[in-house]
């Protein structure tokens, strides 16, 4: 049987799986099962592993992503967020009101809240190598 990453990215080839690989979208709700709120949850790459390695476990995922967040692309943009306790943040303006479309440029990865997740992305990835991650996190070494 295959482990989980080999499920993954044989469903992304497109290739022949013995089942469908369960890679849960868990944004805000990693930071609910740690009880921590989103607006806290979301800034704190130490709290995303937390809450992500949990709902690995939890839901004996094949995966997990980094995070389930939106927003993060149209905050670095320049958007405005407008952040809640038990919710993602929302966008609360558009970059086109202060910017015209010929002067955005793809944001770099120093672009607002773009470290934290790529801080939480090494993190998740030391602490969960998907060589079999239910296995490793039932059964630590």
């Amino acid at each position: 049987m295959k482990t989980g990453k080999e499920l993954v990215l044989s469903a992304i080839k497109l290739e022949t799986t013995e089942r469908v690989p369960w890679v849960p979208f868990v944004g805000c709700h990693g930071g609910s099962l740690i009880d921590v709120g989103a607006d806290e949850y979301l800034k704190d790459p130490d709290l995303i592993v937390k809450g992500q390695v949990k709902a690995a476990d939890l839901y004996e995922a094949d995966g997990i992503p980094v995070s389930f967040d939106l927003q993060v692309e149209a905050e670095a943009l320049g958007c405005d967020l407008k952040w809640e306790k038990l919710n993602p943040p929302a966008v609360s303006s558009h970059v086109l009101d202060t910017k015209k479309l010929s002067d955005l440029t793809i944001p770099s990865l120093d672009a607002a809240r773009i470290p934290i997740m790529m801080d939480a992305a090494k993190k998740l990835r030391k602490k969960l190598p998907y060589t079999d991650m239910v296995h490793r996190l039932r059964n630590p070494a």
